[in-house]
Formats: C-alpha cells, sequence, structure tokens
C-alpha cells in the first residue's frame, strides 16, 4: 500500500480534514515509507537535561547559567538539601554532589573559565562561595554535621582546596589578589 492510498482511504473515513486528521497522516505517511522509523515519547517526566538537579524528598535547586559554556552536574540525595548555584560568565564549571539532611550550598561565579567542585556529605553543613575573575578553582570536600566553610576570590588563577571531617568546624578563604593558592585540612 502506498501513501496515496492510505491519504485516500484516512480522507474517506474523515469527510473534512482536521488538525488531527493532519497530525496522523504525518505519522502515517512516515511510518509507510519504507526503511523509515519514528519514536514518540510523550511523558516528560524522565526528560532530564544535563544541568537539570535531581532531586529527592524536599530538596531545593535553582540554578541559573549566562553566557557560553556553562555546565553544571548537580545531585543532591536525602533530605532538606539546599542548592544556589549561578554562573555568569563563559566556560564555567560546576560539580556537586550532596547527601544527608539539611545542607546548604550557595555559589556564584562571575568571570571566564572559572571551577567549583564540591561534595558535601552529613548533617546541617553550608558552603558559601563567590569567584570572579578568570580560572578559579574552588575544590571542596566535606563530611559530617554543622560544618561551615564560606570562600571568596575575586582576581586571577586563584586555587583553594578545603577538606574538613568533623564536627562544627569552620573555614574561611579570602583571596583578593592574582596566583594565589589556600588549603585547608582539618578534623582528620
Amino acid at each position: 500500500m502506498n501513501s496515496n492510498s492510505v491519504k485516500k482511504l484516512i480522507q474517506a473515513q474523515f469527510k473534512a480534514p482536521s488538525k488531527v486528521f493532519s497530525l496522523l497522516f504525518s505519522i502515517l505517511l512516515i511510518l509507510a515509507i519504507p526503511s523509515t522509523s519514528a519514536a514518540f515519547d510523550l511523558d516528560p517526566s524522565d526528560e532530564l537535561s544535563f544541568n537539570t538537579p535531581e532531586l529527592h524528598e524536599g530538596q531545593y535547586a535553582n540554578v541559573i547559567q549566562n553566557g557560553n559554556y556553562n555546565n553544571v552536574a548537580l545531585q543532591q540525595r536525602g533530605q532538606l538539601n539546599r542548592s544556589v548555584l549561578n554562573q555568569f560568565g563563559t566556560e564555567n564549571l560546576s560539580r556537586l554532589t550532596q547527601s544527608g539532611r539539611s545542607n546548604e550550598v550557595r555559589m556564584t561565579q562571575q568571570g571566564l573559565e572559572n571551577v567549583f567542585l564540591a561534595d558535601q556529605r552529613g548533617i546541617e553543613n553550608s558552603i558559601t562561595s563567590y569567584q570572579s575573575g578568570h580560572a578559579n578553582i574552588i575544590d571542596i570536600r566535606q563530611r559530617g554535621a554543622k560544618n561551615n566553610i564560606d570562600v571568596n576570590q575575586y582576581g586571577d588563577f586563584n586555587n583553594v582546596q578545603i577538606s574538613q571531617r568533623g564536627h562544627g568546624l569552620k573555614a574561611s578563604v579570602t583571596q583578593y589578589g592574582s596566583h594565589q593558592k589556600a588549603s585547608i585540612r582539618q578534623g582528620y
């Protein structure tokens, strides 16, 4: 059966063509042509883009990106974790993993090629970060309960590495110049 006979058969059953008819005809036409296939998934619940946060029970994530090549991969597991990530420059990268309960991350990157990496696990931990400038890196690993990290970098080519494991630990780094490095390791 060719596409013309399919069209005539359908038109005979439906006297006045409509938008539904046009859609059905198009689908049938595509399916009737040899070596052509079509698949339709009308369920958007399983559609996740690269920067769509994975949300579990009571999680909150707000991601805003402007510019070119911005990139976020966010994973939150547990309960009541909260993340707000903003990237405004180009070629920024963020990777965040949070698990546990009531953890919070706020991060803003405005310059070019800044990198923010965080892995936070536990209960009521918080990370607040701000980067501007060019090619700054923040790498954070935090485990435990009620730990707090606050990082600011405004210059270019700055690097911060923080690793905390324990209860009630606090770390704060401020770097306004360029080509500076800070490393903090607590509670091991």
